[in-house]
């Protein structure tokens, strides 16, 4: 990889596709042995992403010297592989202007909340370029402000303990004084499902009337579908929903004792509550 001198390296670990949604990149080896990990949390030059890419802040001629190993492991088994062949950098003095161009950034990024999140963004450009981190609301841009929690590092944004307010549309703007370049990160909150129907317990007389209300929590939240004893609830007639989460049964029959269970799920997994009709 190509790079001048003072800016964001960007070297990408080549995952072959057929393995590529079982394997993370963990951390990287350089020529001696020295194992580099993200240390963007305090403030260091290396960004690790699982996806494959690792970012050298403020690169030096000193960095030009070295192999660059990646190292991944497997989700399930938890195997560990270093990559059988090694990537270099080519460090470059400028002579003259060079307009910045972002070589490193994502369409969207997915977190989980209370986790720590970085959102990528790395370019190359001579004088070295300044980055600016905006949020849209609506149509328009905000800065964002940069507290304890949410800071900006070299070109990433980083955002501890992210909240479910976190998530939206995210500029990163690079300038220097012969141009500028932008793009946008759309990020993503997600929160573990779980559900939970009240009453768990019912018991109704026949004839009688019969309420279950489901509470999911997390998010996203795709659908919502009921179950009776292991099969889809069959809505209609006496059987009826109101809205996704509550399901009565008017003039309670035999057939409709046993366990009821509504199944929230999104993407990422799903989650599942259950209740008991008996009758009286």
């Amino acid at each position: 990889e190509f790079v001048i001198s003072g800016n964001t390296a960007v070297i990408k670990c080549h995952v072959p596709s057929f393995v590529r949604d079982y394997v993370s990149v963990t951390s990287w080896v350089r020529g001696n042995g020295e194992r580099i990990v993200s240390d963007v949390l305090t403030g260091g030059r290396y960004s690790v992403f699982g996806t494959g890419e690792l970012h050298i802040r403020h690169v030096t001629k000193a960095d030009e010297f070295q192999s660059y190993h990646c190292e991944t492991q497997h989700v399930l088994t938890d195997e560990t592989t270093i990559s059988a062949v090694a990537g270099r950098l080519m460090v470059n003095e400028p002579r003259s202007s060079v307009p910045p161009r972002i070589t490193d950034s994502r369409s969207s990024v997915t977190a989980t909340v209370r986790r720590t999140v970085e959102l990528p963004c790395a370019a190359q450009g001579f004088p070295i370029p300044q980055y600016q981190w905006h949020r849209v609301t609506g149509k328009v841009e905000v800065a964002v402000v940069q507290d304890g929690r949410i800071q900006q590092v070299g070109g990433s944004l980083l955002i501890r303990q992210v909240t479910a307010a976190d998530a939206g549309r995210y500029v990163c703007v690079v300038s220097s004084s012969v141009g500028s370049e932008r793009t946008h990160t759309t990020l993503e909150v997600w929160a573990p499902l779980t559900a939970h129907i009240s009453p768990q317990v019912q018991t109704v007389d026949v004839g009688g009337e019969a309420t279950f209300n489901c509470s999911p929590e997390g998010f996203p939240q795709d659908t919502i579908t009921w179950i009776k004893d292991g099969e889809p609830l069959q809505v209609g007639g006496r059987v009826r929903l109101v809205g996704q989460r509550t399901v009565v049964v008017d003039d309670v029959r035999r057939e409709d004792r046993g366990m009821y269970q509504c199944l929230v799920s999104n993407l990422e997994g799903s989650a599942q509550g259950s209740a008991q009709l008996k009758l009286g």
